[in-house]
């Protein structure tokens, strides 16, 4: 499922990005992706993770963040890809029963990402 996300990244990821600055080359998120494309650490992409953590308005929900890192030729290529919480049913045997309870916040493999930037 995440590597179709990552092939088709280039057709389906349409999100301009765009790294405003006050006017100097400096800019932490740039510098943020960049250090994660140089040295891909847990530490590097939880950083990446808590900074768009910390600017979303949480209107669309618990997601599950995927940071993909891959490299086509020379060009490095990073895919953020999240993918949306929902409810779902658990279902268990028990003594020649069948016990269901609702799962809350579960991510299901059949759910297609709700948002992706290449």
């Amino acid at each position: 499922m995440l590597a179709r996300v990552f092939e088709n990244s280039e057709s389906e990821c349409k999100v301009p990005i765009r790294f405003v600055t006050d006017g100097s080359l400096q800019n932490d998120v740039r510098d943020d992706i960049r250090a994660l494309l140089k040295q891909p650490t847990l530490n590097n992409g939880k950083k990446l993770a808590e900074r768009l953590r910390g600017v979303s308005t949480g209107k669309s929900g618990l997601g599950l963040l995927f940071l993909m890192l891959g490299q086509e030729g020379v060009q490095h290529k990073l895919v953020l890809s999240r993918f949306p919480a929902d409810e779902g049913i658990l279902a268990e045997r028990k003594k020649g029963s069948l016990q269901v309870a609702f799962v809350e916040r579960a991510f299901m493999k059949n759910r297609s990402p709700f948002a992706s930037a290449l």
